[in-house]
């Protein structure tokens, strides 16, 4: 599952790493530790979910290419931002999503998202969407954060049925599915969720979008990942570590969100699990109490592993 939630000025996606893969006759293989996000330059990360065999070629081709544009950046320092800036990526990866799915004979399950900050390219919201959310916000929970607040404020105050907001840098996500891959696009307050655990994952997102898109800047991660992580427990959905990836895309850059979490067996066993990013979009999973490490593996490292089924941390350790 890859989900996708986009702020006023911000954007937060994450991933958990489970896959299946299903054979004729009912057997299955399931790995734990698949890495499913990859970032695409300074303002973008690409999602995907579906068919391990499928996506790898795809995937794998997608960062060569990106890495090719890279060296530009010695040879021409004023299209430094160019191979990088969001809007030419998104115009470049429906075309290439094409030529890569037809050139592999793929005819698999597999769909990706994108998730961006636009720079130079301010928040657009309508002033309807501004009252509703003011509405449902007060009615719900009472008056959102006071930043937050303002921004709606002055949206439902104006003339225009739409509103640039200063300051910001627009949030961006583009769901796209074979064969066309025809970008269908999510704007700000509003997210996607892809992957066999999306529709209870959705359901429950839009019974709490509004708590969520109207918290403070500081705390939207910390809430979104308290939502999904109470969303796929509720749904069955878990992951290795109980942690997933994530990254949050703003006016600064992308930036990985480190996670920990702590679980108490009895009055004096205590374990702690870390999230920890590495370099090049790679993580890492550290049980603190025990030492164990699970890399999270990019998909063509994972195609060259057995699967295992039930490889993550829990009282009882799997030692492999």
């Amino acid at each position: 599952m890859v989900a996708a939630a986009a702020f006023v000025d911000r954007v937060i996606i994450t991933a958990d790493c489970r896959l299946t893969r299903r054979h004729p006759g009912g057997r299955e293989e399931h790995w734990d530790n698949v890495l499913k996000l990859m970032p695409c330059g300074r303002w973008t990360v690409l999602g995907w979910v579906g068919d391990l065999e499928v996506a790898t070629p795809i995937v794998r081709e997608l960062i060569r290419q990106l890495g090719r544009h890279e060296r530009f950046q010695a040879q021409a320092p004023l299209r430094s931002l160019v191979p990088w800036h969001p809007k030419r990526l998104h115009l470049w990866l429906p075309r290439f999503l094409r030529w890569a799915y037809a050139r592999a004979g793929s005819r698999g399950d597999v769909e990706f998202v994108v998730a961006s900050a636009l720079p130079d390219t301010p928040t657009v919201i309508s002033r309807d969407l501004a009252t509703r959310m003011l509405r449902d916000a007060v009615e719900s929970s009472g008056p959102p954060a006071d930043w937050i607040l303002q921004v709606l404020l002055h949206a439902q105050a104006t003339n225009s049925q739409w509103v640039a907001l200063s300051d910001t840098f627009s949030p961006r996500v583009l769901v796209m599915a074979p064969p066309d891959f025809t970008p269908s696009v999510v704007g700000p307050f509003s997210f996607a969720v892809l992957g066999s655990g999306g529709r209870p994952v959705i359901e429950g997102m839009k019974e709490r979008g509004d708590d969520l898109f109207t918290c403070r800047p500081e705390v939207v991660g910390s809430r979104l990942e308290i939502a999904i992580s109470g969303l796929c427990a509720k749904a069955g959905i878990s992951t290795v570590g109980g942690l997933r990836p994530t990254y949050e895309i703003s006016s600064k850059g992308l930036a990985p969100m480190e996670q920990r979490s702590q679980k108490r067996f009895g009055q004096l066993d205590e374990e702690v699990i870390q999230l920890v990013y590495l370099r090049h979009g790679l993580w890492l999973q550290r049980n603190v109490t025990t030492g164990m490490e699970i890399k999270i593996l990019p998909p063509w490292d994972a195609l060259r592993e057995t699967p295992a089924g039930g490889r993550v941390f829990g009282s009882d350790f799997f030692d492999w």
